[in-house]
C-alpha cells in the first residue's frame, strides 16, 4: 500500500493518480511517516497529554505549533503544578503547627483540625488528579477538554 506525498491519502496499486488531489501516484511514498502529520493527529495531541504530569507543562507550547490544545493544555498543566504545590506546602505548613502545639492544651484542637484539613488534602488531590486524566483522555479522544476549577479565565499563558 502506498500514500500520496501531498495529500496523505491511500494509492492502490493499479493507480496512476491520486483520487484526492490528482497527483501522480509515481510520486506516493510506500511509508506514511515520511507524511507530516495532520492537526490533531494523536502524535501531536501527545505533547498536550503529557502537560498535565506536573512540570510538562511547557510541552506543548515547544512542539505543538498547530495543535488546538496547545495553550488550553499547557495553562492547565500549568495550574495544576501551581495547586498541588500549593496544596502540599500547605498541609506541611499545618502539620508543623500541629507538631507545635503536639504538648498543650491546644494540641487536641490542632491536631482535630490538621486531621481535618488533611482529609480535605487528600480530597483536593485525588479531584485533581481525577481532572487531568478526564482532560488527557478527552485530548486523546479528540473531545473538548474541562476546566480545572475556574482557572479557564485566569489564563497564565496566553
Amino acid at each position: 500500500m502506498k500514500y500520496c506525498r501531498s495529500c496523505g491519502a491511500v494509492i492502490k496499486d493499479q493507480d496512476l493518480f491520486c483520487s484526492q488531489c490528482g497527483k501522480p501516484a509515481h510520486s506516493a511514498s510506500p511509508c506514511r511517516d515520511l507524511i507530516p502529520a495532520a492537526e490533531g493527529e494523536p502524535r501531536d495531541r501527545f505533547w498536550c497529554e503529557l502537560a498535565y504530569m506536573g512540570f510538562f507543562f511547557w510541552l506543548p507550547l515547544a512542539f505543538c505549533k498547530t495543535e488546538k490544545y496547545r495553550t488550553r493544555s499547557a495553562n492547565q498543566g500549568l495550574w495544576a503544578l501551581l495547586l498541588a504545590t500549593a496544596s502540599c506546602t500547605g498541609i506541611r505548613l499545618a502539620g508543623a503547627v500541629n507538631a507545635l502545639f503536639a504538648d498543650s492544651l491546644f494540641g487536641i484542637l490542632s491536631g482535630g483540625f490538621y486531621s481535618l484539613l488533611f482529609i480535605i488534602f487528600l480530597s483536593f488531590m485525588l479531584y485533581l488528579v481525577w481532572k487531568c486524566l478526564y482532560n488527557v483522555l478527552q485530548i486523546h479522544k479528540g473531545g473538548d477538554i474541562a476546566p480545572i476549577l475556574f482557572f479557564d479565565e485566569a489564563a497564565i499563558i496566553r
